[in-house]
């Protein structure tokens, strides 16, 4: 009997049938586009911000016609084939850029953006709005409030506030790192109720953390206190800094540039020639990867070690040789701007950005959980013409949708399919003749 089995499993495996292996873990190696769709026809598409607002819905803050502020809903199918526009409003009538969109609660959104004021356009606004399941949209505190609804939105900054990264401390408070005055680094904290009615500014919770330049912010989530932020300062090198932000937006310096004004230590100076269009993201419990344009605008990818007390060591950087660590991955000779990092599993990594002569392109990375390899997987141009002002997030297990400006400036969203590479045995199996038939198993009689 033992005898018999075994003939019959080596009978179906002569047969060609497939075993399964870790070959079909995700590694990106197959990018394809499914569909790509002009949301604001003929308009502009800038500073996009893009959300999740449930499964098959999403939420885009940008800068439309006439850099006026924006925000539209779409339904996304599960596979990409379907983008449908469900609402739209100008929440802003004069200004809407650097907007960075996030979920206060539920259906409850917050949206920090450069809005209006004097001749320069670019003052820091706090607004908020409620948008449901369906993607219907309504106006809470508003610029535009007089033409959409809701009551007038809350200005923070009276001077300027560009490269907005905002996040979520706990569930009614939030920090917002941003250029402001003279271009300086600032980082700042506010109370946003759950049905974002009110907003307020915690009180004497703004810190200067760099006195000479702060653009091109990514702020993240280290653990429940820990903040860490990927700017770049002066004469546009790549900063790393952290704060410690306790859920009542006490802001607290670890590393900062300006700690001798401000208290804390020095930040980390990761690349001594640039670091622009930052896009910071968690790799496992204490590691980071950070993608940016660095020297002469090229692609870079960096890792770093942020354990929860903030101290921040270089595992992958430009600096290695003054700061330690090793050097980092540049995967773009030609240019890597605009760029938007995601998870796509466990080691690898999808990164939407603006390559050579700006053509939207979409690479895949490994990166190890302790940040000490990176390895290019796949690289696809998806935009000739342009692909800028990039916001990349998950739709399903290997479906994405990418927000971002084509040529002239025009909005578009395209979906995409990030998949497993295909092996040459796969391929193999389905062409080796172009009109046959599997052999079928219909009856094994052994004989001993």
């Amino acid at each position: 009997m033992q005898i018999k089995i075994i003939l019959f499993f080596l009978l179906i495996l002569s047969l060609g049938f497939h075993v399964p292996s870790n070959a079909f873990a995700n590694d990106g190696g197959n990018i394809v586009k499914v569909l790509e769709s002009e949301h604001s026809p003929g308009d502009r598409g800038t500073y996009n911000s893009l959300v999740q607002v449930d499964s098959d819905t999403y939420a885009l803050a940008y800068a439309g016609a006439g850099g006026d502020g924006y925000i539209s809903t779409f339904t996304i199918s599960s596979d990409g084939s379907a983008i449908t526009l469900v609402d739209k409003i100008e929440h802003d009538k004069f200004k809407g850029g650097h907007n960075s969109l996030v979920q206060v609660v539920s259906d409850t959104y917050a949206l920090a953006y450069a809005g209006p004021c004097g001749s320069t356009n670019q003052c820091g606004h706090i607004s908020t709005f409620d948008i449901d399941s369906a993607g219907n949209i309504t106006p809470i505190r508003i610029q535009n409030h007089a033409a959409e609804g809701g009551s007038a939105n809350f200005k923070h900054d009276a001077v300027q506030a560009m490269y907005n990264s905002l996040v979520q401390v706990d569930s009614d408070t939030f920090a917002l790192a941003y250029a402001g005055a003279d271009g300086d680094g600032y980082i700042t904290s506010f109370t946003i109720s759950s049905d974002g009615s009110s907003i307020a500014e915690v009180a004497g919770a703004i810190l200067e953390h760099d006195d000479g330049v702060g653009k091109h912010n990514s702020l993240v989530q280290v653990d429940s206190d820990t903040y860490a932020l990927a700017y770049a300062g002066h004469q546009s090198d790549g900063y790393i800094s952290t704060f410690d932000i306790d859920s009542d937006g006490d802001i607290t310096p670890i590393r900062i540039q300006n700690h001798a004004a401000e208290g804390g230590s020095a930040n980390l100076e990761h690349d001594q020639f640039a670091a622009q269009y930052n896009s910071l993201v968690q790799v496992d419990s204490d590691t980071y990867a950070l993608a940016y344009a660095g020297n002469n605008a090229d692609g870079y990818i960096s890792t770093f070690d942020i354990n929860s007390a903030g101290d921040i060591t270089p595992i992958l950087i430009e600096n290695y040789a003054v700061k330690g660590g090793s050097a980092n991955l540049e995967h773009d000779i030609a240019r890597g701007q605009y760029n938007s990092l995601v998870q796509v599993d466990s080691d690898t990594y999808a990164l939407a950005y603006a390559g050579d002569d700006a053509n939207g392109t979409i690479s895949t990375f490994t990166i190890l959980s302790d940040g000490r390899s990176i390895d290019e997987v796949s690289s696809f141009l998806h935009d000739t013409p342009r692909g800028i002002h990039s916001s990349l997030v998950q739709v399903d297990s290997d479906t994405y949708a990418l927000a971002y400006a084509s040529d002239s400036r025009i909005g578009y969203i395209s979906t995409f399919t990030i998949s497993q590479t295909i092996t040459e045995e796969e391929v193999k199996k389905s062409h080796n003749c172009y009109d046959c038939e599997a052999p079928k198993l219909t009856k094994v009689e052994v004989h001993i």
